[in-house]
């Protein structure tokens, strides 16, 4: 996982140099939504794919709102131990409820 995360931040710097407009910024690059590791363990897997996450991810007036642990991330030497944790923290958080709401505990 350590892996991928390297792998897409380089995306996401290359992109913030390239001036793409439909980057989100300030972001981090969204690998998943949630704890990973608990659904490798987990006997019930469901996988949705999305193409990126919503600019409602990064609100405006506090753009990590629902990845606190990312603000202290700087984009040109990413910890990525702490990326991957913002993002296994998403639910413990505040979700983007509008999308996540009908997620429920089976």
């Amino acid at each position: 996982m350590r892996d991928l995360a390297a792998a897409s931040w380089e995306l996401y710097r290359e992109a913030v140099e390239l001036g793409i407009g439909a980057l989100v910024h300030p972001s981090i690059p969204v690998l998943f939504f949630g704890d990973d590791e608990r659904y490798v363990s987990s006997a019930l897997k469901v996988i949705t794919v999305g193409l990126n996450p919503s600019r409602l991810e990064f609100p405006k007036g506090d753009p990590f709102l629902r990845f606190p642990a990312a603000r202290r991330i700087d984009p040109k030497r990413p910890a990525f131990d702490a990326h991957l944790a913002a993002l296994r923290a998403y639910f413990r958080e505040r979700p983007y409820n509008a999308w996540f709401r009908s997620r429920r505990r089976l």
